[in-house]
């Protein structure tokens, strides 16, 4: 007589209780980690795109800001005070008087005249006719002459001959002036136009020489 197992032994299946791993091939992982490599190096761009732009935007507004200072600072010192001076009748004609009087002031008789290399400097320009007084000092630091000469001819246009300036109308002249020595010579000119120079050689075409108006 058979017996009954009411708990017959089960069956195990192996498949389905102990499922086989997925394996993922190595041309799919090299995939999966460029696209992540992608992801990460667009992530990157992005910040420092929003970065580059803040700080564009911080110069910006610094930029903005230093020229609205400097427009303040320079509105608030461009102001200018108007200064209104009132003046008497009697002394604005003081005032009128003194320049009119200056101005017509008539030429003197006295030269003052200063010899340096390679230039002569008078004091005046003109003079009145008469008897005329040149005061003259050698600040240079060779010795030079003071050659007065009646002629049309401009001082720096004279004739030259052997290399000098030629002497034609020669009226008077203090001659050979030792450094730091001072001579005076007065003479009596008459109305016209007279050139001064400096004759010794290679001075005058240095430069030495000067016009003198008498009138």
């Amino acid at each position: 007589m058979t017996s009954f197992d009411p708990n017959p032994p089960r069956s195990i299946d192996t498949h389905s209780a102990n499922p086989a791993p997925h394996v993922v091939a190595e041309d799919e992982l090299d995939r999966l980690l460029a696209h992540d490599a992608e992801q990460r190096r667009r992530e990157r761009e992005e910040t420092r795109n929003w970065m580059y732009g803040f700080s564009v935007a911080g110069v910006l507004l610094g930029v903005i800001a230093l020229v609205a200072s400097l427009f303040a600072v320079t509105r608030s010192t461009g102001t200018t005070t108007k200064t209104v001076v009132a003046t008497t009748p009697a002394a604005a004609g003081a005032a009128a008087g003194g320049a009119s009087s200056s101005a017509a002031a008539p030429p003197g008789h006295e030269v003052t005249a200063s010899l340096t290399e390679m230039r002569i400097t008078d004091s005046v320009a003109k003079v009145a006719a008469g008897k005329v007084t040149f005061k003259v000092t050698n600040n240079g630091s060779v010795a030079h002459e003071y050659v007065i000469l009646r002629t049309s001819q401009p001082a720096s246009g004279l004739p030259m001959a052997g290399g000098k300036a030629s002497e034609a109308g020669h009226v008077g002249e203090i001659g050979d002036l030792p450094v730091g020595a001072t001579k005076s010579v007065t003479l009596n000119l008459k109305p016209g136009h007279y050139s001064i120079i400096c004759n010794l050689p290679g001075h005058y075409t240095g430069g030495m020489h000067t016009d003198l108006t008498v009138t």
